[in-house]
């Protein structure tokens, strides 16, 4: 009986912690995913910024090659 017990508070305890550890990963994955969503939002104005740069009269044509060439590449 009393390793019947100590068997089924072991396997509860294992699977409060599995639980918990998988809570823990799921708000991970989504700070993760947060914040690759931000970083590509910052890469596509940096981007939209470069290429209205390249495309202003200001720009020598070599410079305005190189934005229009980096803004495409990111």
């Amino acid at each position: 009986m009393k390793t019947t017990l100590a068997i089924a508070l072991l396997v509860l305890t294992m699977l409060w912690y599995l639980s918990f550890l998988a809570t823990r990963l799921d708000r991970l994955h989504h700070r993760v995913e947060t914040s690759w969503a931000n970083l590509d939002g910052l890469l596509q104005r940096r981007a939209a910024i470069a290429l209205e740069i390249a495309r202003s009269e200001s720009c020598d044509p070599a410079s305005s090659l190189l934005l229009t060439s980096a803004a495409y590449q990111a």
